[in-house]
């Protein structure tokens, strides 16, 4: 057992009450789960933003491959109808 002034996690001091050991490490949790989530919540957004990114960096770079083959494309079939005037 161990004497001090812990705050429950209601946010009730314990007033020089003595507290088990385990009910302190529950505080300390339950202290740390409010800012955990705050971090958790940012780092789920953050995932997703950087999946979004990825999503259209390859969409943009899949989109000039094609307009480049088009352009080749387009290129080889008007040097061959001038060839062929």
């Amino acid at each position: 057992m161990i004497q001090n002034r812990l705050k429950t996690g209601n946010g009730k001091p314990h007033g020089g009450m003595k507290i088990p050991l385990c009910r302190i490490f529950e505080d300390k949790i339950i202290q740390r789960k409010g800012r955990d989530d705050g971090m958790a919540a940012f780092f789920i957004e953050f995932s997703k933003e950087l999946i979004e990114l990825i999503i259209l960096a390859g969409v943009s770079v899949a989109a000039i491959f094609c307009g480049k083959k088009l352009r080749d494309r387009k290129d080889a079939k008007t040097a061959s109808e001038q060839k062929s005037n």
